[in-house]
């Protein structure tokens, strides 16, 4: 099959954690299959311009394409390709959705989302198949755009060969745990931080690292800084997929108490999984799919119910090896290769 992705976002040097997940699916898919390329924002610049040209680039290639043309972050990406499809109807389109394509940030303004929400509709009237990276998102889309017959590809999977685990001794003090992610509203690192602040104040024996940048940073930060001159906490900017792979690997449990309305899956919970991390976390999105059902304690309502949650394991039995264990073969799944064929197989029917 020939197969060209078409992404807004993808990683560079410069910024290495953008778009990894569109990254990860395309090396996948084109281990699997030869005929696959790729066109993405990056490799034409930043800004107006780099759109310009990047627009300038899908439109002429997509006029003259005969295939498959996968789009990622729909309402960024899918512009060129709808009117390069007026000119070319041989092409077959493929709309991979992302939390905020169908579901703006708090932050964005009424133009923005209502722009964005018209693009969308325009895309999906032509799609022949829209992706969705879990079922909880999928029927969010088909009850938002009243459509149907969205396939579920889980965003990419995870490299089975990076996020991997690696035997830990159960039961030695303290418990390490850890966040990473986005110091912003609604992606919970704020939430973590005051839950890792109660334990330690209720004489709980355990260290906290905390990953990530954003506005929420300094606030954490002051929360916990008694412990930080104390040695039990650490805060360490981003870092790249082989690091945080080591990470997961590094701590027992994972804090994950995201309430975003764009959580489209939470992949970096199965990634915590596959290296034996124990994640708890809010039962938002699509993370009740990622969790198997005799685990199912390990997720809360809301957020407030966090730090009780937090609480409640370290006050357990510190042999977790068990749940470890059971957590990482059902994140399987989502293995990298695994995703790639099943979605090759629906890209087939077309």
């Amino acid at each position: 099959m020939n197969i060209l992705y078409v992404a807004n976002l993808y990683p560079t040097t410069q910024k290495p954690f953008f778009g990894t997940f569109v990254k990860k699916s395309f090396e996948a898919v084109k281990k699997l299959n030869k005929n696959t390329e790729k066109l993405v924002l990056p490799e034409f610049g930043r800004g107006i311009k780099g759109y310009f040209k990047f627009y300038l680039a899908v439109f002429k290639r997509v006029a003259s394409y005969r295939g498959i043309v996968y789009v990622h972050y729909v309402s960024h990406s899918v512009l060129p390709v709808l009117l390069a499809r007026i000119f070319n109807s041989e092409i077959q389109v493929v709309l991979h959705y992302h939390g905020s394509d169908a579901f703006p940030e708090e932050h964005e303004s009424t133009y923005r989302v209502l722009l964005k929400s018209g693009i969308a509709k325009w895309a999906n009237h032509y799609a022949d198949l829209l992706v969705s990276p879990s079922q909880t998102f999928a029927n969010m889309l088909t009850k938002k755009f009243s459509i149907r017959d969205v396939i579920v590809s889980p965003s990419g999977g995870v490299d089975s060969q990076l996020f991997y685990s690696e035997k830990k001794i159960s039961g030695q003090s303290p418990v390490s745990c850890l966040f990473a992610g986005r110091m912003i509203k609604g992606k919970g690192g704020l939430t973590a931080c005051l839950a890792v602040k109660k334990a330690f104040e209720e004489g709980s024996d355990l260290t906290a690292t905390f990953v990530g940048e954003g506005p929420e940073l300094m606030v954490m930060r002051a929360e916990l800084q008694k412990y930080i001159d104390l040695g039990k906490v650490r805060f360490i900017g981003l870092v790249e997929q082989n690091s945080l792979a080591e990470l997961f690997r590094k701590h027992d449990i994972f804090l994950f108490p995201s309430t975003r309305k764009g959580e489209s899956l939470g992949l970096v919970v199965v990634e915590a999984m596959m290296c034996s991390a124990i994640p708890i976390t809010i039962d938002n999105g699509a993370v009740k799919e990622l969790i198997p059902d005799e685990y199912q304690e390990l997720l809360v309502s809301q957020d407030s119910e966090f730090e009780r949650l937090f609480l409640a394991l370290l006050g357990k039995d510190r042999a977790f090896d068990e749940m470890k264990e059971t957590l990482a073969q059902s994140a399987q799944k989502y293995e990298q290769n695994f995703v790639a064929k099943n979605l090759l197989k629906e890209f087939k029917r077309l």
